[in-house]
């Protein structure tokens, strides 16, 4: 009777666990189902406020339309994104996994979101939490509400003065590199990937207008060597890596999976930030130690002020280490790749174009720089930097009916009400792609830019700006208010060292397939851009 006893005792407080189990999956199924219920509301009420002839592709559970976005892999996004455009129209709905979204590409939506009712639009909140390890709160990532004074700070740095002053190091450097080009191209008898060789300089000089250092330079390639090994071999390179993580991290972002999953990928990323951060510091340490021994002499030894002295300093006072650190990685990652696949593209875009190449050759060694200019305002037309952006709506806010006649391929009737918490994207590359706007899209023209070109200030070009009764229909810096910064040091580095590059060489595509567009964040060529150069002997000598 004993035994039984027991085992009735055991039964019975086995029963109760398996009651008290049953009671938590139930209520977990019930929250569950609740979120997912909440979720789908939410998405079918985006999308009823959408419909139309075509409201966009419905979204699957948990995953909303993220398996559709990929379904062309990771660096074909900004390719689906432009083939949803003329599935759905200019403006539909989609889900970024639980998040309901809006993208629209129509231009009149664009100047509301960016121009008019800017406030309204703050930055993305998946965006941040992707890019917050990378480049913490700077100038890119920073909420509408600090982001002012922020950029008044920096403004001194990006004047017209310092950026030309700027430019005597860089033509300098542009001379040295094209030498170099030349040697590692065997003078023609070799493939140079001019990505990868551009890449390289363009770190190198965002490093010294940012920071007042060389990344080139022993002490970094040493620390470079050391931490890395034989994974990179420049820093350029190594940025590289760490963009091609975060873009994982951008697409997968919800679930924070690099918190947990430490795989090779998150691996590399932590030694490389870890080593930037190194090199940041050591650079903040110097310029300390300098104003420590003379409190007036705030720049670098450079002719020109670079961008740690606004931070360092009388009025770099407010900023803590961290903050400083925020800033200089954001300068370096908006200033270095962006202007790498511009000088990449452009001149593979003029080989591809022998007519126009003669006439860009011909044009700089005269001193005349606007043709130039207008292949690479075609070129951000054509491969814009950054493809796909997306903001959080931080008020409700609604996009006014836009007549048919002025944004044909909206198919969405009336006004668009649209409450605070809405994620809305835009992809560049498919309003720089409109045929309503710009005939031929597909099509290499830089004539599209003469009349820009030809009233631009003979110094630092531009980007057009529409004006208020105009389409915003190019916007490779973006627009608005928080419009790129660094707009005019990006085009005066792309003129210097495509000029340099034309001056002396004669340039042809090598054998083989032609190169790929993918988006590693930015729009870049997948195996690279590999082009044969050859020194014109006649400008040599």
């Amino acid at each position: 009777m004993v035994v039984r006893g027991a085992e009735l005792s055991q039964v019975l407080q086995l029963r109760k666990k398996l009651s008290w189990r049953a009671v938590i999956g139930a209520i977990g199924r019930v929250a569950a189902l609740g979120i997912l219920l909440k979720w789908l509301c939410q998405v079918a009420q985006l999308r009823l406020r959408l419909w139309g002839p075509a409201g966009g592709p419905w979204p699957l559970p948990l995953i909303g339309t993220v398996g559709r976005l990929l379904k062309g892999g990771l660096g074909n996004m900004h390719k689906t994104s432009l083939q949803d455009v003329c599935l759905f129209g200019n403006m539909h709905a989609w889900a970024y996994f639980h998040k309901p979204m809006v993208n629209t590409n129509c231009p009149f939506h664009l100047r509301r979101m960016l121009v008019t009712h800017w406030k309204r639009y703050d930055r993305s909140d998946f965006e941040q939490a992707a890019f917050g390890e990378l480049l913490g709160q700077g100038l890119i990532l920073v909420g509408n509400d600090g982001w002012k004074d922020m950029r008044q700070l920096y403004q001194s740095g990006f004047n017209d003065r310092n950026i030309l002053d700027f430019r005597k190091v860089l033509h300098t450097w542009s001379h040295d590199f094209v030498t170099s080009l030349l040697a590692a191209g065997k003078h023609g008898s070799q493939p140079v990937d001019i990505q990868e060789a551009v890449q390289k300089l363009t770190f190198r000089a965002i490093g010294l207008f940012t920071l007042g250092v060389d990344f080139e330079s022993e002490p970094y390639l040493d620390d470079l060597q050391k931490t890395m090994g034989s994974t990179c071999s420049n820093y350029g390179e190594l940025w590289f890596q760490l963009l091609e993580h975060t873009q994982l991290r951008v697409i997968f972002g919800p679930f924070r999976w690099w918190k947990v999953l430490k795989t090779a990928s998150v691996r590399t990323f932590e030694k490389g930030h870890a080593l930037l951060l190194r090199g940041i510091d050591r650079a903040i340490d110097g310029r300390a130690f300098a104003l420590a021994a003379d409190p007036t002499e705030r720049k670098g030894a450079e002719p020109f002020h670079d961008l740690l002295s606004c931070m360092v300093g009388q009025k770099g006072k407010r900023f803590s280490r961290e903050e400083i650190r925020h800033q200089a990685l954001t300068f370096l990652f908006a200033g270095h790749d962006t202007t790498t696949n511009l000088i990449a593209w452009c001149l593979y875009l003029l080989v591809t174009h022998p007519v126009m190449l003669e006439q860009a050759r011909a044009t700089v060694r005269q001193g005349d720089m606007q043709f130039l200019r207008c292949c690479l305002l075609e070129t951000l037309r054509m491969y814009p930097s950054v493809p796909l952006r997306s903001r959080t709506m931080s008020q409700a806010d609604a996009f006014p009916a836009a007549e048919p006649a002025r944004c044909p391929m909206l198919r969405t009737p009336g006004a668009v009400s649209l409450p605070s918490g809405t994620g809305v994207s835009f992809a560049i590359n498919a309003v720089h792609r409109d045929p309503e706007h710009w005939p031929e899209p597909e099509v290499f023209k830089p004539s599209r830019f003469e009349a820009h070109v030809a009233k631009a200030p003979s110094a630092l070009l531009t980007a057009p700006w529409a004006s208020e009764e105009e389409p915003l229909k190019y916007l490779p810096f973006g627009a608005g208010p928080r419009r790129c910064i660094g707009e005019r040091l990006a085009l005066l580095e792309a003129e210097e060292i495509c000029c340099a590059v034309l001056k002396r060489c004669k340039l042809q595509a090598a054998a083989g397939l032609p190169p790929v567009d993918e988006m590693q964040l930015t729009m870049r060529a997948r195996d690279g851009i590999h082009l044969l150069l050859v020194e014109d002997l006649e400008v040599a000598g």
